[in-house]
């Protein structure tokens, strides 16, 4: 199960109905070191040396093919009529321009997917706080399996770390950009581990103002915060009635600054 933590408003509630999942740009984030990465251009040890000679002529031709002005064409006259002797010294001088293009491309996938941010959790104090209006609002839980369903929806589990994510040139160079650069949307700094983050992405070109409906059947429970108002937690359920939709309270616990789940009859 996927949890969404909402504040309680009419729109919200009106794309709850409609089983709305609202995509953002990663620049919307909250989190302010979002999509920082970093380009290691260190070479693989001598053991693989002729490997390394092999990928980066071939990722060389391949830069030359899409990206015609990245590379001077003198310079990769002279990357494909090296001798493997000579691959550490010239792939050093060309490193600045892979950067470059490597750090460009990145870029684009910035501008190529969407986000819809999700927890593994329903019960952390901490997104009551943050996401619910400090229990004014409410949680909604998914199944994962019917919300990855559709072949455009991917989805990463957050994983967290205290220094940005790396690119190795090398696994660049064996043609593994596409995999390796989503990556990046499912790095976070360490400190927001608490959040059990997992992250639905989809290309921005398949969406229509940035909204995917899910199936009907992929909604299966709201947690209502215990302060939420007594009148939007009725229009809720009678909105949802006869939808399979399971209803529970969360409700604090001050002796022991935790959120317990109740189911609501």
């Amino acid at each position: 199960m996927l949890y969404k933590f909402r504040t309680a408003n009419i729109n919200n509630i009106c794309s709850l109905f409609h089983n709305e999942l609202f995509f953002s740009h990663v620049d919307k984030f909250n989190d302010p070191f979002e999509f920082h990465f970093e380009i290691d251009m260190g070479l693989p040890h001598t053991n693989c040396r002729n490997t390394y000679y092999r990928n980066f002529k071939n990722f060389i031709g391949k830069v030359n093919l899409a990206h015609p002005n990245t590379i001077d064409d003198s310079l990769v006259n002279m990357i494909m009529s090296i001798n493997e002797d000579k691959v550490d010294e010239v792939s050093k001088a060309v490193a600045f321009a892979l950067k470059g293009m490597v750090r460009d491309r990145i870029e684009q996938l910035r501008e190529q997917f969407k986000i819809f941010c999700m927890s593994k959790s329903n019960k952390h104090p901490l997104l009551w706080g943050h996401y619910a209006d400090g229990l004014r609002g409410y949680c909604v839980g998914y199944d994962e399996e019917k919300l990855v369903e559709a072949d455009k929806i991917g989805l990463l589990n957050v994983s967290y770390s205290n220094k940005p994510h790396q690119f190795k040139i090398d696994e660049l160079l064996r043609g593994e950009f596409e995999n390796k650069g989503r990556e990046i949307f499912g790095v976070k700094l360490l400190e927001w581990q608490y959040e059990e983050e997992a992250r639905l992405i989809v290309e921005s070109e398949s969406l229509f103002d940035n909204v995917i409906k899910a199936k009907n059947e992929a909604l299966k429970e709201v947690i209502f915060g215990e302060k939420m108002d007594m009148k939007l937690i009725e229009l809720v359920r009678n909105l949802l009635d006869g939808r399979r939709v399971s209803f529970f309270k969360a409700l604090s616990n001050p002796e022991n600054y935790t959120i317990s789940i109740t189911p609501l009859m």
